[in-house]
């Protein structure tokens, strides 16, 4: 139940509206495409739809992944632009219909870049590094220079070369045994 518009003991008239039911498990973003935009994205939307990031204002530090996944047909003579939408996962439940938010769009560039999924990148005094991985079950603290981000990735500009394995998931895990060691044996498990 999205809202509740009755109350116990109310008389109500038929086609009155009693409750709005629905569910966030998966929103629409709702965002207007520039005439000037429209022409790239229009080649690259028939190749597949587009990733995007989207960013409220209840959540600032976080980017929600989502997909472009349908250019409108009709220009708005007024706006010059064309309604288009974004598919959002919302499992957690965190945004909610009727939000204000943010669109990047990501889209293809000239040249490459090496990139990291954004949890395997940390930081510790201030200096950024991943732990990379060495031999068997070991890895290695490897100091890099992050770049750009997007989509919940970092592009690594110094520090790591292409094909090298960086720990993800575990990498906090990795990362407090570290600081572990950096406090010595009075740290408490």
């Amino acid at each position: 139940i999205l809202s509740l518009h009755a109350v116990r003991g109310e008389q109500v008239e038929p086609g009155s509206e009693l409750a709005l039911l629905g569910d966030t498990a998966r929103l629409w973003v709702w965002v207007d495409v520039y005439e000037a935009q429209l022409g790239r994205l229009e080649t690259l939307h028939r190749e597949g739809a587009l990733d995007v990031s989207v960013r409220v204002a209840a959540y600032p530090e976080r980017e929600f992944p989502g997909r472009l996944d349908l250019l409108g047909r009709t220009m708005d003579e007024a706006t010059r632009t064309v309604k288009s939408r974004i598919v959002l996962e919302n499992r957690d439940g965190l945004l909610r219909p009727g939000m204000f938010a943010q669109v990047a769009l990501y889209l293809p560039g000239a040249g490459r870049a090496l990139a990291v999924p954004v949890d395997a990148l940390l930081a510790d005094e201030g200096r950024e590094f991943v732990f990379v991985h060495h031999a068997g079950e070991y890895f290695v603290r490897r100091p890099v220079q992050a770049g750009r981000r997007w989509a919940g990735s970092v592009e690594i500009v110094d520090g790591l070369a292409a094909g090298q394995t960086v720990a993800t998931a575990g990498a906090f895990l990795l990362k407090s045994d570290v600081l572990r060691s950096k406090m010595g044996a009075g740290c408490a498990d």
